[in-house]
């Protein structure tokens, strides 16, 4: 009796916990394993953005988590605008900038070797003149091998992004890089010094926000400007590799005005851009449009009437499936609060509910290789809890490989790989496209029923591969050790 009654109990405590089991793993929570302890604090200051608010979140291949912004502290520590996290979101103790940096961290970007490139408006780290650019050794002290001499001039740099050759672009507001003039975007070689095989000409006309590279060396730049080089660019241009307009990209017949604030590149060369844009009226495109490869309108990609208020950060999910966070209350009439998730059609993801959201703007999103998902911003409450200026929210489950109906067939060997793989698939495959743990495609090639593709310019991590036909997507997750 006593037996029957204990299994009873336990019986009856496994239904009443059924519904909790789940609890927290629902596309859109709080993920509350990720332990941020009081978060990030700062010292009120009147400069760029009035306080200290997280810019910018990179996850590193081994798991460890990059985070920038206007910050003086994380959890109680002294961490002057810049901190490395645990996966777990604790503290990680071997990383130390000393005093860090005097200002705004923005942007931060990864290089392969682990080094990471930082932007922002501080003049100097730990101590050491850098004006606005520095790169940090993976122990977080300044690396001295980078050197940008006066660096740029004033303003802020806003975008730093990394060629496979190890040459950087860096956009923002300033008008000149040691010493020579190069408004609002240049690109440096990867000592610091500035590549003058580069000519952006007269360059742009307002600030460059936002950047990212299409996998054959074109750059996408977006911003709050409407020429370039003298000639009209309203809020985005693709540049060559050489620094020069591309002609080919034309936006002018797109709703795409000041200001332009992210650009995402999808695998099939389409291009996600958001901003502050309001267009009502034309019935298209408020906050957020995608483009073709030559800069017309993707008419298959169907917003609504769009997000109800400026679009700061996007990110693109292996399955397709597209992020957005910002300022917005609402999406296509659908109360949604700063943080969303969008179908490849445009159409909201309803699966993905964040409840209340955030309480102030999402600034950064970053895909972490679990399908977890970093947001940071300028928010202390996500769904009534209390998280400061970064969370993580369960994001999507990643299984060994995601195929639709009368996909082609995929086959990589070895996986792992030291960076030399064999892919396999079927005679009917179209492309091949490789994205990285934060979304971005990084690499794409015609599809060959038996191919070897060399990856060593890439990072070691988790990326997903992706071949696709006309009857469908295939995707297999990659990893380079």
């Amino acid at each position: 009796m006593k037996t029957n009654l204990n299994r009873n109990i336990v019986i009856l405590f496994s239904v009443l916990l059924l519904p909790l089991v789940g609890w927290g793993q629902r596309p859109g929570e709080l993920d509350r394993s990720f332990n941020y302890g009081r978060g990030m604090n700062y010292q009120f200051n009147q400069g760029y953005g009035s306080g200290g608010f997280v810019w910018s979140i990179k996850t590193q291949p081994d798991g460890k988590i990059i985070v920038a912004g206007d910050f003086t502290s994380y959890n109680f520590l002294t961490q002057n605008r810049i901190v490395r996290l645990n996966a777990d979101g604790s503290l990680d103790p071997n990383f130390n900038t000393g005093t860090g940096a005097n200002d705004i961290v923005i942007t931060t970007a990864l290089q392969p070797d682990g080094k990471i490139i930082i932007g922002g408006r501080f003049t100097t780290f730990n101590g050491i003149a850098r004006s606005r650019i520095a790169r940090l050794n993976t122990d977080g002290s300044l690396d001295s091998t980078f050197n940008p001499g006066s660096g740029a001039n004033r303003g802020i740099i806003r975008s730093t992004l990394i060629q496979p050759d190890g040459k950087i672009i860096i956009g923002g507001d300033f008008n000149s890089y040691n010493g020579i003039n190069r408004i609002n975007i240049a690109r440096l070689n990867p000592n610091g010094s500035l590549d003058t095989t580069f000519n952006p000409g007269t360059g742009f006309n307002g600030t460059a926000i936002s950047s990212a590279l299409q996998p054959d060396g074109k750059i996408i730049a977006v911003g709050a400007f409407n020429t370039y080089n003298g000639a009209p660019a309203n809020g985005i241009a693709r540049l060559n590799p050489d620094g020069s307009l591309d002609n080919n990209f034309n936006t002018r017949n797109t709703p795409i005005r000041l200001v332009t604030e992210t650009v995402t590149l999808q695998p099939d060369r389409k291009i996600i851009v958001g901003g502050g844009w309001n267009v009502a009226g034309n019935g298209c495109c408020n906050f957020i449009v995608r483009l073709n490869d030559d800069g017309s309108i993707d008419t298959t990609f169907n917003p609504g009437t769009g997000a109800g208020e400026t679009i700061y950060s996007s990110a693109l999910q292996p399955d397709g499936k597209i992020l957005i966070g910002g300022v917005f209350p609402s999406y296509n009439g659908t109360r949604i609060s700063r943080i969303a998730r969008l179908n490849a059609n445009g159409s909201l993801d309803t699966s993905f509910n964040p409840g209340s959201g955030a309480n102030a703007a999402v600034f950064a999103i970053t895909i972490q290789p679990n399908g977890k998902i970093l947001i940071g911003g300028e928010f202390s409450n996500f769904n009534n809890l209390s998280p400061r200026y970064i969370a993580r929210i369960h994001g999507y489950s990643i299984t060994s490989g995601k195929k639709s109906i009368n996909a082609p067939k995929l086959k990589l060997y070895p996986n792992p790989t030291p960076g030399i793989v064999t892919l396999t698939t079927s005679i009917d495959a179209e492309s091949i496209s490789i994205i990285n743990a934060v979304g971005q495609l990084v690499y794409t090639t015609k599809a060959q029923p038996e191919m070897e593709l060399n990856l060593n310019h890439l990072a070691k991590g988790v990326y997903m591969v992706q071949v696709q036909s006309n009857k469908g997507v295939n995707t297999q997750r990659l990893v380079i050790q």
